[in-house]
């Protein structure tokens, strides 16, 4: 069942510093433009601790930034997620800095809790062309900009080409068509007398919603432009629907299969099944480079995009998402929140980025470092289909939360074989409806 009591999905009530902001479309730069020169501390929340490598780069970022700037303190708040930052917008407790995923900015956009930095970014001819062209509309909601990219991410096929040798295919001429796509799942597919001891194509091993993403991949648009009516219920989607379920099950024997051979078998899931050489095909993110760095660097992998489906034949598709940092409305410190979030998005910031972990920073010239990238297995093939990312791997919408909850019951139902293709798509599209309409009369619009 959704959690339909959650604060921000039941309408989020906003504390008085935010209320009062939210009536004022400005980005409260002081009117000199000038930072402030005496001692400043910002408080900056995110959840990923000071091990991990998204809190490396958090903490390398406030070292340099703090080395640079003797007069602003930045204080590291490593535990605060997004059910923290919910409290405190009710509370009016919030931080000046907030790491948002690309969905946080549609939700919180949407109920004003986010500074908006046009206008500094005109004052100070910041460049946002510095980015990836797919990054700047996920820093954004309704024509601002409201956070600054940390690192990007996208969604595209692997292929072991040493399976495909072993198979007997090209190993330099993977899938083109959903179609090649299932004909490779069943060459790579092997077995050692009545075991599986490798699957060539796992759909549902995929980041984000695999339904979503396939959907999308067969030309079936997911919510109308304003993004108040639902449009996937379409033949696309369950075209794409009952394809992803035909390797499921007639190729794979079912998901209960795979998972028991994963479990059993040690396989590691889709992060680590190509690094393992347990699967020929992974449709996944950019992370999945890093296992195969760590166990199997030697082995050879290629990246294309995710070929279109039937519906949507001669087109690919990369699906992007990621990583951000917005100030927030009820700051004290606006002029140094953006003097920060300046620093996070410049090339000396986004190099701070990679330099303790596997991601890519959203500045072109930083991901194309040669120090970056001759460190990084797959980097240089990777970054190409960064340039390339053109679809979204999340729903679009302030009511992402609810609707996502909806699509990944359905896939759960399709994989338990509760529903068919076509009921799963029309289930789904009616309750993520229901959602869409509950959620903007919660708005009062």
């Amino acid at each position: 069942m959704l959690e339909r009591a959650s604060v921000l999905s039941a309408g989020l009530t906003l504390g008085p510093m935010v209320a009062l902001a939210a009536c004022d479309s400005g980005s409260r730069a002081p009117a000199g433009g000038a930072a402030p020169q005496g001692p400043v501390t910002l408080e900056l929340w995110h959840d990923w601790g000071t091990t991990g490598g998204g809190g490396l780069a958090m903490l390398d970022q406030i070292d340099e930034y703090q080395r640079r700037k003797p007069n602003v303190t930045v204080s590291n708040v490593a535990d605060a997620g997004r059910a923290k930052f919910v409290t405190a917008l009710a509370s009016d407790t919030v931080p000046d800095l907030f790491k948002l995923n690309a969905p946080e900015v549609i939700e919180f956009g949407e109920q004003n809790a986010l500074l908006p930095l046009d206008d500094m970014i005109r004052r100070d001819k910041w460049d946002m062309k510095q980015y990836f062209d797919f990054v700047v509309p996920q820093t954004s909601y309704k024509g601002k900009i409201l956070s600054i990219t940390h690192h990007p991410d996208i969604r595209n096929v692997f292929w072991s080409k040493k399976l495909y040798r072993e198979a007997g295919l090209d190993e330099n001429k993977p899938p083109q068509t959903w179609a090649e796509l299932e004909l490779h799942a069943q060459r790579l597919l092997k077995r050692d007398g009545s075991q599986v001891s490798r699957y060539g194509f796992v759909p549902s091993w995929t980041a984000n919603s695999w339904l979503l993403q396939y959907w999308q991949a067969n030309g079936a648009k997911i919510l109308s432009d304003d993004g108040r009516k639902v449009t996937f219920n379409v033949p696309a989607a369950v075209e794409a629907t009952a394809w992803a379920m035909k390797i499921t099950d007639n190729v794979n024997a079912g998901m209960d299969a795979v998972n028991d051979w994963n479990t059993a078998a040690n396989v590691g899931g889709g992060y680590r099944a190509l690094a393992r050489e347990r699967v020929g095909l992974l449709f996944n993110g950019n992370w999945c480079f890093f296992p195969v760095s760590v166990e199997n660097a030697s082995l050879p992998i290629g990246v294309q995009a995710l070929p279109g489906g039937p519906s949507a034949a001669g087109k690919s598709f990369v699906f992007g998402g990621g990583t951000m940092v917005g100030a927030t409305r009820a700051t004290k410190n606006a002029e140094a929140a953006w003097e920060y979030l300046k620093f996070v998005g410049s090339k000396d910031g986004q190099y701070l980025v990679q330099k303790r972990s596997g991601d890519v920073a959203g500045h072109r010239e930083a991901a194309n470092m040669p120090e970056i990238v001759n460190e990084n297995l797959g980097r240089k093939e990777i970054l190409a289909l960064f340039e390339k990312a053109n679809a979204l791997s999340y729903v679009a919408s302030p009511a992402v939360r609810a609707v996502e909850t909806v699509i990944g019951e359905a896939q759960t139902k399709l994989l338990k074989r509760e529903l068919a293709p076509k009921d799963a798509v029309s289930e789904a599209a009616q309750q993520s409806q229901q959602q869409l309409d509950d959620y903007w009369a919660r708005q009062g619009r």
